[in-house]
């Protein structure tokens, strides 16, 4: 069953009304211009201005009164006299045919503008707040990266702490190693050789595997720069498609300005003395060969010395 043909947009102007979500059957039901009987040629055209989801219990029929289909998902449309019904799309495609089709197409384009509106006023409203809170990471960002590479140029001056370390950084962290068992160990092992040892952990660990100067540039360039330039009113002037492509930049901020914080939190972990307090009894009971200069390096580090 056909209609007039309907005016469609390809996109809602800045002054269009806002889809409503409807949260319950009562939200449509109680507007003034709604009808739960609505004869189908009933003024036209019809366009969508909300949509639905119920639960089962609250599951209701087509407002057309040639279908009467129960349904659970579905939208409420209006004609041009301001009469409203709700339709669920499979009546909608029976009842409109093409036009639905136009109908429903124009609701879709206007729901992904409207929601890509409402992630870029989030973006807006806490924008200052992020940039601040990204060039405090930036600054605490580049000391924190000369603290682990002073460490790590320590550490890798020497040839067996150096193997050493990197040994630890395969092991997440982790201070282990193997030994011989003693003869009473081996008695009550049965043919058992060596056993696993742990000598403890060393904290942020992942500092030292990051590229702290890609971090800061990536921090710079997809999060700083981008919120200082911003423009609100080119933005909210783009075509959907263009603007859901930059919003996803913007969704990755958060992301970045994370990693950067964690990175600062793990340097300072990385730089305890207590670490290589125990990354030295690690390589003495694991017997790594060290001369005086490596076992002076790590005591340095240790705050021994």
């Amino acid at each position: 069953m056909s209609q007039s043909p309907l005016e469609v947009t390809s996109a809602p102007t800045a002054t269009a009304e806002r889809l409503i979500r409807f949260e319950t059957p009562k939200d449509f039901q109680g507007r003034p211009g709604f009808r739960a009987n609505l004869p189908p040629r009933e003024g036209t055209p019809f366009r969508i201005i909300g949509g639905y989801g119920f639960k089962k219990v609250n599951w209701l029929r087509c407002g057309f009164s040639n279908c009467k289909t129960l349904h659970g998902a579905g939208y409420v449309i209006r004609n041009a006299a301001g009469l409203e019904t709700n339709i669920g799309h499979c009546c909608g495609k029976t009842l409109f045919g093409a036009d639905w089709h136009a109908m429903y197409e124009q609701f879709e384009t206007q729901r992904k503008v409207e929601a890509l509106q409402d992630v870029l006023a989030r973006v807006l409203t806490t924008r200052e707040a992020t940039l601040k809170q990204a060039r405090a990471a930036f600054d605490a960002l580049q000391p924190a990266a000369d603290q682990v590479a002073k460490i790590v140029a320590t550490l890798d001056g020497y040839g067996p702490v150096k193997r050493a370390f990197w040994e630890c950084v395969k092991q997440r962290g982790s201070l282990a190693y193997y030994r011989d068992l003693t003869e009473d160990e081996r008695a009550m092992a049965g043919g058992q050789k060596a056993v696993r040892e742990t000598k403890g952990h060393i904290e942020g660990i992942y500092a030292a595997t990051v590229n702290a100067r890609e971090l800061a540039r990536t921090l710079k360039f997809k999060v700083i720069v981008p919120l200082t330039d911003i423009q609100p009113e080119a933005l909210l002037a783009m075509p959907y498609r263009q603007l859901e492509q930059r919003l996803r930049e913007y969704a990755d901020m958060a992301g970045i300005v994370q990693q950067a914080e964690v990175f600062t939190e793990d340097a300072a972990k990385f730089a305890k003395p207590l670490n290589w307090h125990k990354f030295e009894q690690f390589c003495d009971a694991s017997k790594v060969r060290m001369d005086h200069q490596g076992y002076k390096a790590l005591r340095t580090l240790a705050g021994t010395l």
